[in-house]
């Protein structure tokens, strides 16, 4: 959809593309029982395969990295779960009537194990981890005088992967004789300070042992004290030869606030018994209902089960496996932390062939979905789908949060690149189509700031920053292939980088060279250096790299002397950088050619660039343009910009917003046509543009009341006229 402004059409919402399925385990035969995790950087996948256990590495772009066997030979190992604590990985699965378990690093080497778990429970354990515990918990059934009782265990184990004191137990069904009870299948969900146990169990009452069907929840602490029980839901008389529920486990979930808990219950109304609804309901932290139950599936005579749910940002997305196409399918909706829905159903899986048992996990981008699949084997693969996150317009963590961006447009062409971070994460993204929809993003490594630079060859080289100091640098080497993080920071005892990088790329006898400018403040001191450097490198060893100094004045260590540099490149390999310099914050000019000298040209723009910020250099066709916000001649910002022809020294110098009385923030340009920034003009904040100076302000996010900042554009110049693509 594209809203028209005279000759300007601005892309707007993004367009979400999934991932192929692909396989993580086929071959085998009995190959069930998936879990997942996210480990900050890959996922984990545990599944049992003809009687032992494996751990698949997934990547976040959704191949399969590597996979190990965590058991040898024992044909008697299953229903792994797998929990993550920072450095190690402590999975557990049953063995014979035993709950095992082993440690695994990152690299996917075993470090402990296989051990037996200190614990009596052995049907389905499941394990979570918060606060420096693990929690393991696992069922099993006590024989009593014509009857059996359901039991549900746990212990804790620390960081050094030992009890932390004895197995307790968290919940029991009556110890009488004729009574019948037993505990099925738990689950864990944590808040960061404690554990919230969710399990489901029957009780069989004499004289005639009608069935009542309960699922409940514990809260549990990291020192072992057990809540009392709260009551999910309950059915009483229900038929005996259904108990889908003890074995087709609930799940939880965790957002920051809440916990969702999806569940499924057998119909009363329904013949025998004979098929299942699914349910959910948001839990609070102190234990009370967040929202009333509400329905996720519930199709007549259909049998829907066997649900999960992962966190996605403040949003739930829930995953289950349905009958209702003559097979088990599996679909997925996303629900509120109020427990409402905010989108239809979708299928997961595009094959058809019962796939069950689905479990799901988000890195804050992605979600990836895993199950067990029947589509080429009569006894089970696992199976994987990466879906994209469904990110709404008020997510606070979306794209372009807090002005950690940067969009650029390969030239003469509709390809846009883009760098943003969320959650602490660096994301690229690419579209070939006017920005109106944007592939599934790459996560790149962790940081702040990001900046991109295209390649003739439309490569994209990103560099980044971090709170420490540090400065970091990825390239793609092909389309869908990228270089390793590269840790291009300065050694602890040397000025360190506290500035957003900038990139600009240039070519020296067919070799790329990023040059990555910043500013640099010693540490400590009365007289502390405030450096603008450059660093630059051969794209083939970014290693071999060095800061080299283009200005620098020593000055106390506050307020910093150096600030906001930015850097651009023109089509003769001609590097162009401006920054603040100074107490009273001039803007800045330099320039180089290739592998030359940086030549400081110092305040070119006068007293309009004097008390500035912010500026922004581009080069387009025969000029170089620069953007900035400056107080003079007011005592609040306006945008300035200024051009000059590359074959002359004269720049020409303009106020842009014209708007004395309120603040103009945070300009950029595109292609010397579009003059884009922030300004209070007639609402909290709004995107404006302008061509000339004498137009008219061009509200762009026209939201009254809503704070809209930090705007970046590209524009292209075609037949129909210009082209303003903002994000």
């Amino acid at each position: 959809m594209k809203i028209k402004y005279f000759l300007v059409s601005i892309a707007l919402l993004m367009a979400f593309a999934y991932a192929g399925e692909f396989a993580i385990s086929t071959g085998a035969s009995h190959q069930k029982h998936p879990e997942i995790v996210f480990d900050g950087t890959m996922y984990r996948v545990v599944y049992d395969s003809v009687g032992d256990i494996w751990c698949a590495k997934v990547t976040p772009e959704g191949a399969v990295a590597s996979k190990i066997r965590l058991t040898s030979g024992a044909d008697q190992d299953s229903t792994p779960s797998i929990a993550f604590d920072g450095t190690n990985f402590f999975i557990v699965w049953t063995r014979y009537s035993s709950t095992f378990g082993a440690i695994m690093n990152q690299n996917g080497q075993i470090i402990s194990g296989p051990f037996m778990v200190q614990i009596n429970g052995y049907f389905h354990p499941v394990i979570a981890y918060t606060n420096s515990r693990f929690l393991i918990a696992a069922s099993y059934q006590i024989f009593i005088p014509n009857g059996t009782q359901g039991v549900l265990e746990g212990v804790l184990y620390n960081t050094s992967y030992v009890p932390v004191g004895n197995y307790f137990r968290i919940a029991e069904t009556p110890s009488s004789a004729d009574y019948r009870g037993s505990i099925g299948h738990a689950a864990i969900g944590v808040d960061g300070t404690k554990f919230i146990v969710a399990y489901p169990y029957y009780i069989a009452t004499p004289p005639n042992y009608p069935y009542q069907n309960t699922l409940s929840f514990r809260f549990v602490t990291t020192t072992g004290s057990v809540g009392s029980e709260v009551v999910i839901r309950s059915v009483s008389g229900m038929p005996t030869s259904h108990d889908t529920l003890l074995f087709h486990p609930s799940d939880i979930a965790y957002n920051g606030t809440k916990y969702c808990i999806v569940y499924h219950f057998a119909e009363s109304g329904s013949s025998n018994g004979s098929y299942n609804n699914l349910y959910g309901r948001i839990i609070n932290t102190d234990g009370s209902w967040g929202s009333n139950e509400f329905v996720i599936a519930g199709q007549t005579n259909i049998n829907e089960f066997a649900g999960a749910v992962a966190a996605e940002g403040k949003y739930f997305v829930i995953t289950w496996q349905d009958y209702r196409a003559g097979n088990y399918n599996l679909y997925r909706r996303y629900y509120t932390e109020s427990g409402t829905a905010i989108s239809g159903e979708a299928s997961v899986t595009a094959a058809s062939n019962n796939q069950i048992l689905s479990q799901i996990a988000s890195d804050g981008l992605n979600n990836l979905v895993v199950w067990q699949d029947y589509r080429s084997n009569s006894h089970g693969d696992i199976y994987g789908n990466l879906l994209a996150n469904f990110i709404l317009t008020d997510d606070s963590l979306a794209l372009a949060y807090n002005g950690n961006r940067h969009l650029v447009r390969k030239p003469n062409t509709n390809e846009f690149h883009m760098v943003y971070t969320r959650g602490g994460k660096v994301i690229y993204r690419y579209s070939s189509n006017e920005g109106l929809e944007w592939p599934r993003a790459c996560t790149l490594g962790t940081g702040l700031f990001p900046s991109i630079a295209l390649s003739s060859a439309g490569l994209a080289h990103i560099a980044w920053t971090d709170n420490n100091g540090g400065l970091w640098f990825r390239y793609q080497t092909s389309t869908n292939t990228w270089s390793p993080i590269y840790d291009l920071s300065p050694p602890p005892d040397s000025p360190q980088v506290h500035s957003p990088p900038s990139i600009g790329l240039v070519v020296n006898r067919g070799v790329v060279y990023p040059h990555i400018l910043v500013t640099r403040t010693g540490q400590g001191g009365e007289n502390v250096s405030h450096r603008v450097d450059d660093f630059s490198f051969p794209v083939t060893d970014p290693k071999s790299g060095s800061f080299e100094p283009i200005e620098a004045q020593q000055g106390p260590p506050a307020p910093v002397l150096r600030r906001n540099p930015s850097i651009t490149k023109d089509d003769t390999d001609t590097l162009h950088a401006v920054w603040q310099r100074g107490t009273s914050d001039y803007i800045t000019y330099a320039k180089r050619y290739r592998i030359g000298t940086w030549n400081v040209l110092g305040t070119v723009f006068g007293i309009e660039g004097s008390q500035s910020a912010h500026p922004f250099p581009e080069a387009y066709g025969n000029r170089i343009f620069c953007v900035w916000q400056s107080k003079y001649p007011y005592s609040i910002e306006d945008v300035y910009r200024a051009y000059r022809e590359l074959s002359k020294q004269d720049w020409n110098k303009s106020n842009m917003s014209q708007t004395p009385a309120t603040k103009s923030f945070y300009p950029s340009n595109a292609s010397g046509f579009f003059t884009v920034w922030a300004d209070e003009y007639d609402s909290p904040w709004d995107i404006y543009y302008k061509v000339h100076p004498e137009d008219p302000l061009y509200n762009i996010s026209q939201t009254p009341g809503v704070t809209s900042q930090y705007p970046h554009s590209c524009m292209k110049y075609g037949i129909s006229g210009y082209q303003l693509y903002r994000r």
